[in-house]
């Protein structure tokens, strides 16, 4: 029973993870997708003036874009990694769910044929006295 608690306490932590990257990843996204959009206008106007500055600011925005790149590259491999453990705690949450939920009904019918041999045992040690007392009388 504790297993499970910790199963899925650990799941929603996972979950409540996964959420945040993926906010992270839009937000991220977002943000990239904006600075893309004015560099190029930037870029286009240092063309036309200046051929070498131009050359600078892409090679800057290339480094950057490089790194953004390997931060998204690492993320996602996070983010894999996480919704591979994610599925085995699944898997590991289900299976021992499973268990408890078959010795829950083993239980329960021990119980009852508990139950009901206790009746027998109460009704056959009743017959028994009272033969005894028969046997004692006569």
């Amino acid at each position: 029973m504790e297993d499970f608690e910790l199963y899925e306490k650990r799941a929603a932590l996972a979950e409540a993870e996964i959420e945040k990257l993926k906010k992270r990843i839009d937000t991220l996204e977002e943000n990239k997708s904006k600075a893309s959009a004015a560099p190029s206008v930037t870029n286009n106007n240092n063309n036309n003036n200046n051929n070498n500055n131009a050359n600078t600011n892409t090679n800057a925005d290339n480094s950057s874009g490089n790194s953004d790149r390997e931060y998204q590259l690492q993320l996602l491999g996070q983010l894999r990694h996480l919704r591979e453990t994610l599925l085995k705690e699944k898997q590991e949450v289900d299976s021992v769910t499973a268990q408890r939920n078959e010795a829950e009904k083993e239980r329960k019918l021990l119980k009852e044929e508990n139950d009901k041999l206790k009746y027998r045992i109460t009704h056959l040690v009743r017959n028994l006295e009272a033969e005894e007392a028969k046997n004692k009388s006569k």
